[in-house]
Parts: structure tokens; C-alpha cells; sequence
């Protein structure tokens, strides 16, 4: 039997560890790793831990000050022994057939599996569910770092690691690893189960109201990882779709004139780069959804008519429109 290692990031999560510890010790798929990095937990997370580790045998705890949860995840790889390795969140679980279900559409050649994904709401309601497509663009809108299975021998090789951005960073960790094998299978089931934290990273950016600007992301992933396996009106628009969700998630977190105007730099810096054509293109996606799609050519339609701005605030004062 295939060993897969699970790799969970933990900080300050005594509220939520034991669901997502649980779902790891029930699966169906018994030949796992589990391992639960604390990541400087200043509440009795470690603690927690610890006392999984002494009734499991599959359970590593390891501890490190803060550093953020890409740091953790790497030292979860470094310590990892597993034929696969994937990643879960301290306040997300698996479904019981999560690993089975996975494992199921793995050929020896495999290095990535894609799986599917259903979001809970904070009153424990269904927001969607989704789940991938086998086709090219599934590689582009699964980039979180929920649900993948990576063969370990494949990112070691390849050197693939968390990088040390605020968001964004498991954006990065998936493009690099998309990009270097076409041996990709996706399977056809929702079996990671996200669930709406009020003290996750991207609430407290909210509640704190601070801007993150994507640009940065964005230009590193130009720079650095090649994606010419990829059509360029397809690339184009992924970094469109990239720009456009990140303003979507800024929209309480700024007055519209800060957030057109970032806006209007990601779009000139993509235009300049000339990646499909010299001016962007209106492109509705394959694959991709409806809603999506829809918002994305929106704003590239008001950037060419010059009234962005105006879109900006009505999606600030109508927060309905903003479900993509």
C-alpha cells in the first residue's frame, strides 16, 4: 500500500484540531503519516497535539516559533516519508474516503491528483461545492492548497516549496508544481471540507482593513515559473481572473479610489506584458465557471471604457454581486 503523508499547519487552533485530527485517524485509508506542525501556538494547541501523538502511533508532532503556515508546511515536507503528501488546514477535515478516493485515480506515473472541494459557511451551510475537470484549465482554477495529493520524490526533486508571502503563497506552490509534469490526474469527488473561520488570515485582513496587493504574486509567478504549456489566452486570463478576485476580497477594505487604483496597475502591468496580444482580450474560459467568468470580462470591459471605478462601488454597496 501507498504511504501518504498529511501535513497539517497549527496555530492557535485548539477550537477546531480535534475535527480535523479526527477525520485524519478515521480514514477509510489506513497507511497515512499524519503530521502536525505547531507553528508557535500561544493557546494549548501543542498540548493537544501531544496527546494525539501518544494514542497514535501515525501521529509526528513537531514544534517551531511562528513563522506562518508556509514555513510550517515545509518543515512538514522536510519530515515527511510518505509515497504522496498533501496538505490540510488545522480548521478544515477530510471526508472518511478522502485518501481512498484519491489514491483511486493514481497511475505509477502520477505526480499531482486534483480533488474537489465543498465550503461551509460559519453557520455550518453548504456555500458550493466544487469539483475539477480533467482538462488543462482545472490547473489553473485549483491553485488553493486544498485538495491535492503530490508525490513527495516528484516536489523534492523539483525543489518545491512555500514561499513567505501573506496570502497567496500556496498560488505560487501550485503553479510551480503544475507546471513542471504533465503526469496530472483529478478525481471527481468533494471530499475536503473547508469550513469559514472568523479567525482565519483572510478575516482578520478584513477586520483590520488592510489592503493586499496581488501584484507582487503575480509578477513573481512571471518572473519565475514557465507556463508556456499553456494556451496564452488562457494564461492572460488567469492572471486577469487572479487580479479581479483579489479586488473582489478588498472591497471592505478600502475606499473605492485606493482600490481602482490598484486595480489599474495589475491591469497596465498585465497588459504590458503583451502575453496573448498587445491590449487584453475579452475570453470567456472553457472550463471555468459561469459567474467567474462573467465578472472577469466585466471589468475588462469598464477598464476600456474608463469606468472602473464605477463598477468598484457598486460592488462595495452591493455585496450580493460579489459571489464568485
Amino acid at each position: 500500500m501507498l504511504k501518504v503523508s498529511v501535513i497539517v499547519p497549527v496555530y492557535n487552533a485548539e477550537k477546531h484540531i480535534d475535527k480535523c485530527i479526527n477525520s485524519l485517524i478515521n480514514q477509510s485509508y489506513g497507511n497515512l503519516e499524519i503530521i502536525l506542525v505547531n507553528d508557535g501556538s500561544s493557546d494549548n494547541s501543542l498540548n493537544k497535539l501531544k496527546n494525539y501523538m501518544n494514542n497514535d502511533n501515525r501521529i509526528k508532532v513537531f514544534n517551531q516559533k511562528n513563522k506562518g503556515a508556509g514555513s510550517a508546511r515545509n518543515t512538514g515536507l522536510k519530515k515527511s516519508s510518505g509515497d504522496f503528501v498533501t496538505f490540510l488546514d488545522a480548521d478544515d477535515c477530510f471526508a472518511v474516503d478522502a485518501i481512498k478516493n484519491m489514491l483511486s485515480v493514481a497511475e505509477e506515473n502520477t505526480d499531482i491528483i486534483i480533488g474537489g472541494i465543498r465550503i461551509y459557511s460559519t453557520n455550518m451551510q453548504i456555500i458550493c461545492k466544487s469539483i475539477p475537470s480533467q482538462n488543462v484549465w482545472s490547473e489553473f482554477k485549483y491553485t488553493a492548497t486544498a485538495f491535492k495529493l503530490y508525490k513527495r520524490k516528484f516536489l523534492v526533486k523539483n525543489n518545491i516549496l512555500y514561499n513567505s508571502y501573506f496570502c497567496n503563497e500556496d498560488l505560487m506552490f501550485c503553479l510551480t508544481a503544475y507546471s513542471k509534469t504533465k503526469n496530472i490526474k483529478v478525481c471527481s469527488t468533494d471530499d475536503y471540507y473547508n469550513y469559514k473561520n472568523i479567525e482565519s488570515v483572510t478575516y482578520s485582513m478584513k477586520q483590520n482593513k488592510k489592503i493586499f496587493n496581488v501584484l507582487p504574486v503575480i509578477k513573481n509567478i512571471y518572473d519565475n515559473i514557465d507556463l508556456s504549456k499553456y494556451k496564452n489566452d488562457s494564461i492572460q486570463f488567469f492572471y486577469i481572473k487572479t487580479v479581479v478576485q483579489n479586488i473582489l476580497m478588498q472591497l471592505d477594505n478600502g475606499n473605492s479610489s485606493i482600490i481602482n487604483k490598484m486595480y489599474l496597475e495589475n491591469y497596465c502591468w498585465i497588459e504590458q506584458k503583451k502575453i496573448a496580444s498587445k491590449k487584453i482580450k475579452l475570453h470567456w474560459q472553457k472550463g471555468e465557471t459561469f459567474s467567474i467568468n462573467l465578472i472577469v470580462n466585466m471589468f475588462i470591459i469598464v477598464k476600456k471604457i474608463k469606468l472602473s471605478h464605477y463598477l468598484i462601488r457598486l460592488l462595495k454597496k452591493f455585496k450580493v454581486w460579489r459571489k464568485v
